[in-house]
């Protein structure tokens, strides 16, 4: 089983290129496409017995990115799945995030 990511494996990285694989609508046709992002926070809180996390990257507006499991490739923590979901956000620049859940340890 893959090593769980957290928001301490991240934290190096703020600032860097991630690229994320998304794949072309069922029965559209059309191919895959690539979205790069930029790290910009990475943040974990431990409330009682869980611990809760957050990753966000930037990147420009996707107006199509499915709320789905991506895999996501960097040149230095390779390639990963991630639960990915656009954030509301004012401009041109669109954030998106990586929430996650674990129980501590």
């Amino acid at each position: 089983m893959p090593k769980e990511v957290c928001a301490e494996d991240f934290k190096k990285h703020v600032g860097s290129t991630f690229t994320v694989h998304i794949p072309s609508p069922e029965g559209s046709g059309l191919p895959p496409q690539q979205l790069e992002l930029k790290l910009v926070s990475a943040d974990e809180w431990q409330q009682g017995k869980v611990v809760n996390g957050s990753v966000i990257f930037e990147g420009v507006h996707h107006e199509e990115f499915p709320h789905i499991e991506h895999v996501v490739t960097h040149p230095e923590m390779g390639e990963m799945k991630l639960l990915l979901g656009p954030i509301v956000t004012p401009g041109d620049d669109q954030q998106f995030e990586f929430p996650y859940s674990r129980f501590a340890k």
